[in-house]
């Protein structure tokens, strides 16, 4: 039988130490794993897979994704990337975002391109306030409300939430 061990680097910035942790948060050791020390029951619990832990880093879709996170109500933490097209004039604009019984946006971030320059989403100048671009998720839309004309760029936000059921 093959066993695989899944192991993180872990950073602790306050006390500023560094470890390899283990899935059990044990350090690793150059001591073999003990016979029957892993189980189908353990692993199940989380239904901990090297697919999902890689996914919850690297996958970006337009269709929504499970990144294998809980949120700390416990609920699973999804992932959509949704396509915003070209920005509005001056005035607050929606793209629907297609998500099913959202509960909570746990996060929310983007861009916009004119293809030389890149903004993030939302956008904040503390010495141009007109030049801002606001960015905010309701239950059914992304809405992007630029201060200025920005029909000459297209954007992407990446929104990360739990779902009511």
């Amino acid at each position: 039988m093959t066993f695989y061990v899944i192991s993180v680097f872990v950073f602790n910035n306050p006390s500023g130490e560094a470890n390899w942790l283990n899935i059990n948060n044990d350090p690793i050791t150059t001591a073999r794993i003990t016979n029957g020390a892993v189980t189908g029951a353990k692993i199940a619990e989380r239904t901990i897979t090297a697919t999902k832990i890689s996914s919850a880093f690297t996958d970006y879709s337009m269709t929504e994704q499970n990144t294998g996170r809980l949120w700390i109500d416990g609920k699973p933490i999804y992932r959509k990337v949704v396509n915003l097209g070209s920005l509005p004039n001056a005035t607050p604009g929606s793209v629907a975002h297609g998500i099913a019984n959202l509960s909570t946006v746990v996060s929310l971030s983007g861009f916009a391109t004119n293809g030389t320059n890149f903004l993030p989403l939302p956008l904040a100048r503390y010495n141009n306030f007109a030049s801002q671009i606001g960015l905010y998720v309701d239950k059914t839309n992304v809405v992007v409300e630029p201060g200025i004309d920005r029909t000459d760029y297209t954007g992407y936000v990446v929104i990360e939430y739990t779902k009511t059921i």
